[in-house]
């Protein structure tokens, strides 16, 4: 599950993702996997669920696109360097 939520994070970060449906998807992802998620990994699924869920929320409310895709790349290292 957490390489499926990375897939999902990188593929957004290579513009193969809509920004707003990731913005829906992601959290709902992390809401529906959780337990699953933190049986396998549960380090990474704390920081997953630490910022991203606040990060999309923002974006929903007119958060600059761009400062959203940096915003979510620094989540993404942060999970990979916790990988």
């Amino acid at each position: 599950m957490i390489d499926e939520v990375l897939g999902m994070i990188q593929k957004f970060l290579d513009g193969k993702y809509d920004l707003m449906e990731f913005s829906y998807d992601l959290p709902d992802f992390l809401v529906e996997h959780y337990d699953e998620m933190y049986a396998e990994d549960a380090e990474s699924t704390e920081i997953l669920n630490d910022n991203i869920p606040e990060i999309c929320a923002d974006y929903e409310e007119c958060y600059p696109p761009e400062d959203f895709k940096q915003r979510i790349r620094t989540e993404y290292e942060r999970i990979s360097h916790a990988s």
